[in-house]
Protein backbone atom coordinates (compact mmCIF):
# COMPACT_ATOMS: atom_id res chain seq x y z
CA UNK A 1 0.00 0.00 0.00
CA UNK A 2 1.32 3.49 -0.42
CA UNK A 3 2.00 5.78 1.73
CA UNK A 4 0.78 9.49 1.64
CA UNK A 5 2.73 11.93 3.25
CA UNK A 6 0.68 15.28 4.53
CA UNK A 7 2.76 18.40 5.49
CA UNK A 8 1.24 21.84 6.95
CA UNK A 9 2.93 24.53 8.65
CA UNK A 10 2.46 28.37 10.04
CA UNK A 11 5.14 30.53 10.03
CA UNK A 12 5.14 33.24 12.42
CA UNK A 13 8.82 35.20 12.61
CA UNK A 14 7.65 38.34 14.82
CA UNK A 15 7.67 37.32 18.65
CA UNK A 16 5.86 40.53 19.71
CA UNK A 17 3.68 40.44 17.65
CA UNK A 18 2.26 36.85 18.23
CA UNK A 19 2.88 38.03 22.06
CA UNK A 20 0.28 41.09 20.69
CA UNK A 21 -2.22 38.69 19.00
CA UNK A 22 -2.58 35.99 21.95
CA UNK A 23 -2.97 38.70 24.14
CA UNK A 24 -6.45 38.58 22.24
CA UNK A 25 -6.82 35.57 20.94
CA UNK A 26 -5.16 32.96 22.53
CA UNK A 27 -4.90 30.15 19.87
CA UNK A 28 -2.51 32.44 18.20
CA UNK A 29 1.03 30.90 17.86
CA UNK A 30 4.45 31.00 17.23
CA UNK A 31 6.08 29.16 14.16
CA UNK A 32 4.86 25.73 13.86
CA UNK A 33 4.32 22.64 11.25
CA UNK A 34 3.49 19.26 11.37
CA UNK A 35 3.95 16.12 8.80
CA UNK A 36 2.04 12.88 8.82
CA UNK A 37 2.51 9.46 7.27
CA UNK A 38 -0.31 7.36 6.91
CA UNK A 39 -1.40 4.04 4.76
CA UNK A 40 -4.89 3.48 3.88
CA UNK A 41 -6.80 4.88 6.87
CA UNK A 42 -3.82 4.19 9.93
CA UNK A 43 -1.40 6.67 10.67
CA UNK A 44 1.81 5.91 10.62
CA UNK A 45 3.86 8.69 11.77
CA UNK A 46 2.88 12.32 13.00
CA UNK A 47 5.65 14.64 13.41
CA UNK A 48 5.09 18.40 14.50
CA UNK A 49 7.56 21.29 15.32
CA UNK A 50 7.91 24.63 16.56
CA UNK A 51 8.29 27.13 19.48
CA UNK A 52 7.75 25.57 23.27
CA UNK A 53 8.45 27.93 26.13
CA UNK A 54 10.77 26.68 29.10
CA UNK A 55 8.17 27.00 31.56
CA UNK A 56 10.06 29.68 33.90
CA UNK A 57 11.15 32.33 32.30
CA UNK A 58 9.44 35.92 33.59
CA UNK A 59 10.28 38.94 31.35
CA UNK A 60 10.20 41.98 32.65
CA UNK A 61 9.59 46.04 31.09
CA UNK A 62 8.49 45.16 27.54
CA UNK A 63 9.23 47.88 26.22
CA UNK A 64 13.24 48.33 27.46
CA UNK A 65 13.45 44.82 25.66
CA UNK A 66 11.69 46.47 22.67
CA UNK A 67 14.10 48.58 22.71
CA UNK A 68 17.06 46.66 23.34
CA UNK A 69 16.06 44.45 20.33
CA UNK A 70 14.76 46.86 17.55
CA UNK A 71 16.31 50.67 18.41
CA UNK A 72 12.96 51.89 19.14
CA UNK A 73 8.58 50.58 19.05
CA UNK A 74 8.43 52.30 15.83
CA UNK A 75 11.31 50.15 14.05
CA UNK A 76 9.26 47.27 15.07
CA UNK A 77 6.70 48.43 13.99
CA UNK A 78 8.36 48.50 10.21
CA UNK A 79 10.30 45.24 10.76
CA UNK A 80 6.55 43.27 11.59
CA UNK A 81 6.82 43.27 7.71
CA UNK A 82 10.04 41.62 7.34
CA UNK A 83 10.96 38.67 7.78
CA UNK A 84 14.76 38.58 6.73
CA UNK A 85 16.81 38.73 10.17
CA UNK A 86 16.69 35.59 11.31
CA UNK A 87 19.41 36.03 14.02
CA UNK A 88 17.47 38.76 16.04
CA UNK A 89 13.90 36.47 15.33
CA UNK A 90 15.01 33.60 17.01
CA UNK A 91 17.43 35.64 19.78
CA UNK A 92 13.92 36.90 21.23
CA UNK A 93 12.54 33.69 21.58
CA UNK A 94 15.54 32.33 23.19
CA UNK A 95 15.72 35.29 25.31
CA UNK A 96 12.24 34.87 26.36
CA UNK A 97 12.53 31.48 27.02
CA UNK A 98 11.53 29.72 23.97
CA UNK A 99 13.37 26.32 22.44
CA UNK A 100 13.14 25.05 18.86
CA UNK A 101 11.25 21.30 19.54
CA UNK A 102 10.50 18.41 17.33
CA UNK A 103 8.12 15.89 18.89
CA UNK A 104 7.70 12.32 16.85
CA UNK A 105 5.18 10.14 17.63
CA UNK A 106 5.40 6.88 16.10
CA UNK A 107 2.50 4.72 16.33
CA UNK A 108 3.86 1.50 14.16
CA UNK A 109 6.36 1.44 16.89
CA UNK A 110 4.27 2.85 19.08
CA UNK A 111 7.07 5.68 20.43
CA UNK A 112 6.94 9.12 21.68
CA UNK A 113 10.37 11.38 21.29
CA UNK A 114 10.61 15.21 21.59
CA UNK A 115 13.72 16.47 20.31
CA UNK A 116 15.12 19.92 21.04
CA UNK A 117 18.51 21.72 21.51
CA UNK A 118 21.13 20.53 24.22
CA UNK A 119 20.15 23.27 26.60
CA UNK A 120 16.23 22.71 26.31
CA UNK A 121 14.65 22.02 30.18
CA UNK A 122 14.53 18.36 30.39
CA UNK A 123 10.87 19.02 31.48
CA UNK A 124 9.38 20.36 28.51
CA UNK A 125 5.75 19.85 27.42
CA UNK A 126 4.17 19.98 24.45
CA UNK A 127 1.50 21.96 26.83
CA UNK A 128 3.95 24.79 27.36
CA UNK A 129 3.35 27.14 23.91
CA UNK A 130 2.94 30.38 23.60
CA UNK A 131 -0.50 30.32 25.74
CA UNK A 132 1.50 29.25 28.64
CA UNK A 133 3.79 31.75 28.38
CA UNK A 134 0.45 35.02 28.12
CA UNK A 135 -1.00 33.30 30.69
CA UNK A 136 2.09 32.85 32.98
CA UNK A 137 3.20 36.96 32.14
CA UNK A 138 0.04 38.74 31.41
CA UNK A 139 1.15 41.97 32.96
CA UNK A 140 4.67 41.55 30.31
CA UNK A 141 2.34 40.69 27.51
CA UNK A 142 -0.34 43.55 28.09
CA UNK A 143 2.48 45.79 27.94
CA UNK A 144 3.80 44.53 24.82
CA UNK A 145 0.42 44.69 23.16
CA UNK A 146 0.00 48.30 24.53
CA UNK A 147 4.03 48.90 22.16
CA UNK A 148 2.13 47.32 19.16
CA UNK A 149 -1.23 49.11 19.80
CA UNK A 150 -1.55 50.69 16.45
CA UNK A 151 -0.69 47.49 14.93
CA UNK A 152 -4.35 45.39 13.83
CA UNK A 153 -3.98 42.07 15.15
CA UNK A 154 -6.10 40.58 12.13
CA UNK A 155 -6.16 37.30 13.42
CA UNK A 156 -8.56 35.15 11.00
CA UNK A 157 -10.40 32.11 12.11
CA UNK A 158 -11.38 29.17 9.76
CA UNK A 159 -13.56 26.40 10.18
Amino acid sequence: MDAIVQFGGFHMRHFYYAVHQAVEYPEAELSTFGVTITCGDDLHVNVVGGWLWDGVTRPGNARANIEQTYGCVASLWVLLHSAVDQRRYDSVNSEHGFFPYVAVEDRKAGSFKLYGPAEAPTHASLAQGLKAFVTANPDYCHEVSQCLEPIPRNFASFD
